[in-house]
C-alpha cells in the first residue's frame, strides 16, 4: 500500500464533491475541461504507489486555485483543502 493510501482514503469525499462541483460548472464554462483533467491527474497520484507519484502536482493544484479562484470558488476551496492535506503528508 502506498504512503498516500491514507490521504486517498480521507479524501474520497473531498473527491467526489470537486468532480460534482465541475459537473455543476460544466453547463457555462469551458474550463472544466482543464479542471477534470486535474482532477484525473490529482486521483492517479494519489492512488499511484510511491514509485509512481507526479512530480510538482501540490504546485498545479495550488496554480489551478489562483487561477480559478474568481469563477469556481467551490472547486478552488476544495483543491486547497487537498494541497493543505498534501503539504502536510510531507507531499
Amino acid at each position: 500500500m502506498s504512503t498516500l493510501g491514507v490521504v486517498t482514503d480521507d479524501h474520497r469525499t473531498d473527491m467526489e464533491q470537486l468532480r460534482a462541483e465541475i459537473d455543476r460548472a460544466k453547463a457555462s464554462d469551458a474550463d472544466t475541461t482543464d479542471l477534470e483533467a486535474l482532477v484525473d491527474r490529482l486521483e492517479r497520484h494519489l492512488d499511484d504507489d510511491d514509485e509512481h507519484t507526479e512530480p510538482g502536482i501540490r504546485d498545479r493544484l495550488e496554480d489551478a486555485v489562483q487561477t480559478y479562484e474568481v469563477e469556481h470558488p467551490e472547486v478552488t476551496s476544495i483543491f486547497a483543502r487537498i494541497v493543505d492535506t498534501l503539504s502536510a503528508a510531507g507531499l
